[in-house]
C-alpha cells in the first residue's frame, strides 16, 4: 500500500535526506515551522476539494504538518511564534 502521509516515496529521493529534512538545514527552522503551519492550513482549507484526495487524506497530512511544528517548537528550535 502506497503511503501518502507520513513519509512518502515522492518526499524521499534515493540517496538523500528527506525533503523536509533538508529544507530544515537548508532554511532552518524558523522558515519550516511557517512552512508547516501554512502547508496544514492549506491541507485543511481545501479538505475533501481535491478530487481524488480524500477529505481524511487532506486532515491527516494538516495533522502531519501541524504535529511537525509543534515539535520544533517543543525542542526549541524556533526562535518566535505568532
Amino acid at each position: 500500500m502506497t503511503e501518502y502521509v507520513n513519509h512518502p516515496e515522492h518526499y524521499n529521493k534515493p540517496g538523500r535526506k528527506e525533503c523536509i529534512e533538508e529544507m530544515l538545514e537548508i532554511f532552518g527552522p524558523d522558515a519550516v515551522h511557517w512552512f508547516c503551519v501554512l502547508n496544514a492550513y492549506k491541507y485543511r482549507y481545501r479538505a475533501g476539494h481535491k478530487g481524488e484526495q480524500s477529505f481524511e487524506r487532506d486532515m491527516s497530512k494538516a495533522d502531519w504538518y501541524t504535529d511537525y511544528a509543534v515539535r520544533l517548537e517543543e525542542k526549541g528550535l524556533v526562535k518566535h511564534e505568532n
